[in-house]
């Protein structure tokens, strides 16, 4: 049989793995998308212009039936019912799926979760396994029940973290490898409808949540080890984007290179040139920036930002957490 899909999903990294779904499926011939499940238009830019998902982007320009909802009740459970899907592939949908929508497809919601779980459920596991200095990483592929990512393990991709990577850089590779498994889960899953009821439960325990980032969390503690300060910068680009403070006012890191040995002496927050940026001193050593964002100012190469403000002797030049 070839297996009937709903894709659900909103942002980019969702936007992303429909199309390399939709693509292997097509060629495999044992799965099809019929339609995409993705949240309402919503205010982009200054002028707050009411703006399509890049899911529902995406489903435009393959040709795909779209549902746009931020509840799945009521009429849209009623369009989704009408594509005859046999199964969901979830990717960031942004939203809690209740009970009834559960039961409306007849295999079930798979929903692709950045994390090796149980470790990090929530929404932000890309992102706090970085800050958490996470060596292995990874995505699962789970079928969602009515817990909080909780649901019994289809399949599993694990990789050693990039040294170096983003949280935008890892969550595009994650992406491809968790639809990589999604792929064969689903050829495998039209062979064999059985095994939508045989993934293997989570664990019982107390594992490390993954929080919903804020602005707060990306402030750089300039007091700590400059490794850890870099694992936030990393952790938190591109968004929220991790920043200090100079002279009370906001100042973005838009890009870091690694952590070199302090200067005795130096208190936190002093700024030194270094090899391709410049040196913020943390604990007892420092974290190199090669490009920021002053207040008010586009973001620059940090040693430009540095030889200007060198120059001006009413610019601070020394940061604080």
């Amino acid at each position: 049989m070839t297996l009937r899909v709903l894709f659900a999903g909103t942002p980019a990294n969702a936007a992303q793995a429909l199309r390399l779904f939709g693509s292997a499926a097509r060629e495999s011939g044992k799965a099809e998308v019929v339609g995409v499940l993705t949240r309402e238009d919503a205010p982009q830019g200054r002028k707050r212009v009411l703006t399509p998902s890049p899911v529902a982007a995406a489903a435009e320009e393959l040709g795909l039936p779209v549902i746009k909802a931020g509840r799945v009740t009521g009429e849209t459970l009623e369009s989704i019912t009408a594509l005859r899907a046999d199964a969901a592939f979830v990717v960031a949908y942004g939203a809690m799926l209740r009970d009834d929508a559960l039961d409306a497809l007849p295999l079930g919601w798979f929903n692709l979760h950045y994390s090796l779980l149980p470790d990090l459920r929530g929404a932000a596991p890309v992102q706090r396994s970085i800050m958490l200095g996470r060596e292995q990483v990874g995505a699962t592929l789970f079928r969602i029940d009515a817990g909080l990512d909780t649901g019994p393990v289809m399949r599993q991709a694990a990789q050693t973290r990039p040294e170096g990577a983003t949280a935008g850089e890892l969550l595009d590779s994650l992406t491809s490898a968790g639809t990589a498994e999604a792929v064969q889960f689903f050829a495998d899953l039209a062979a064999d409808p059985s095994l939508a009821e045989r993934g293997q439960m989570q664990p019982d325990g107390t594992f490390d949540y993954a929080h919903k980032l804020t602005p707060e969390d990306a402030l750089l503690d300039l007091t700590g080890p400059a490794e850890q300060a870099r694992l936030t910068a990393l952790g938190t680009l591109p968004a929220p984007g991790p920043w200090v403070q100079l002279a009370g006012q906001k100042f973005k890191i838009h890009a870091v290179a690694g952590t070199s040995p302090g200067n005795p002496g130096d208190e936190p927050g002093t700024v030194r040139p270094a090899d391709g940026g410049i040196a913020i001193q943390c604990g007892d050593d420092q974290l190199i920036v090669t490009r920021v964002q002053p207040f008010g100012k586009k973001p620059m190469d940090a040693a430009d930002w540095l030889r200007g403000a060198s120059s001006s002797p009413s610019t601070e030049l020394r940061f604080t957490s």
